[in-house]
C-alpha cells in the first residue's frame, strides 16, 4: 500500500511540475514582466501634479537637500514622494505607520523629538541617521538619506517639514 501511495504522490509532482509549465498544447506561456514586477509608483512632472492625485502636498522638504527631483506617488498607499538624484527623499501618506521603505536593520535607533512630535531614526550612529519616520496626527512622513544627517539636523527637519 505505501509503495502505491508513494508511487501515486510522484506522479502527481511531475505532473504538476511539467504541467505549470505548459499551456495545455505543449507551448511554453511567457508571463509579460509588466505583470511580474508591477511598479506601483508613478512619475509626475511637478509636485503639484502629483500632489493633485493624492489630494494633499508636501509643503516643505526643510533643509533636506534634493538634486533633481522625482516626483512620485505610490496610488497603493496613497503615498506622496519627493526624491532626489543624491540619495535623499521625502515621503508623506495618509498613514499612520512606517512609510520609509527601508527597513534595513541599523546600529543605531533612537527617538527626537521637535516641538510636540516623537519622530523614530534609524542610522549608523547619532551622527548619521539615515532614516526619520514620525506621524503628525494625520499624515505619516519618513525622510531617507544614504549620507544621514545629525541629532540636530534631523530634529529640525522634523519640524520644518509639512
Amino acid at each position: 500500500m505505501k509503495k502505491k501511495i508513494i508511487a501515486v504522490i510522484a506522479i502527481m509532482a511531475a505532473a504538476a511540475t511539467f504541467g505549470g509549465c505548459s499551456s495545455g498544447n505543449g507551448a511554453h506561456v511567457e508571463i509579460p514582466s509588466e505583470v511580474i514586477n508591477a511598479d506601483p509608483w508613478t512619475e509626475y512632472a511637478t509636485l503639484d501634479e502629483a500632489a493633485e492625485i493624492v489630494g494633499f502636498t508636501i509643503e516643505s522638504t526643510g533643509d533636506v537637500e534634493l538634486d533633481n527631483p522625482v516626483y512620485r506617488v505610490c496610488q497603493g498607499i496613497n503615498l506622496l514622494e519627493i526624491q532626489g538624484e543624491n540619495g535623499n527623499s521625502v515621503r508623506k501618506a495618509d498613514d499612520d505607520g512606517d512609510i520609509s521603505g527601508n527597513y534595513a536593520e541599523y546600529d543605531y535607533t533612537s527617538e527626537i523629538t521637535a516641538g510636540d512630535i516623537t519622530a523614530a531614526v534609524k542610522g549608523e550612529s547619532e551622527e548619521a541617521i539615515n532614516v526619520i519616520t514620525w506621524h503628525n496626527g494625520k499624515y505619516a512622513y519618513a525622510v531617507n538619506s544614504e549620507k544621514g544627517f545629525t541629532a540636530e539636523e534631523a530634529e529640525k527637519i522634523v519640524a520644518d517639514i509639512k
